[in-house]
């Protein structure tokens, strides 16, 4: 490999670990939490926040009903 093509193997390994650091600050600006690693427990937590809420919802509802 000539010298030459250092700058442009720089480039490269560069962005390969900016766009990651970009994509998670990103994601930490627009949801306020830490991006986790893996698809099936970004999902399992999507799931389960939504449930905890519904539990929260419901729970509000039984209270007030109890009044």
């Amino acid at each position: 490999m000539p010298w030459q093509s250092l700058s442009s193997l720089f480039v490269v390994m560069t962005m390969f670990n900016v766009t990651p650091l970009l994509v998670s600050g990103i994601h930490y600006i627009g949801y306020g939490k830490k991006k986790e690693l893996g698809l099936p427990s970004n999902e399992w937590n999507y799931r389960m926040e939504k449930r905890d809420e519904m539990y929260k919802r419901i729970e509000k509802e039984v209270r007030k009903s109890m009044k």
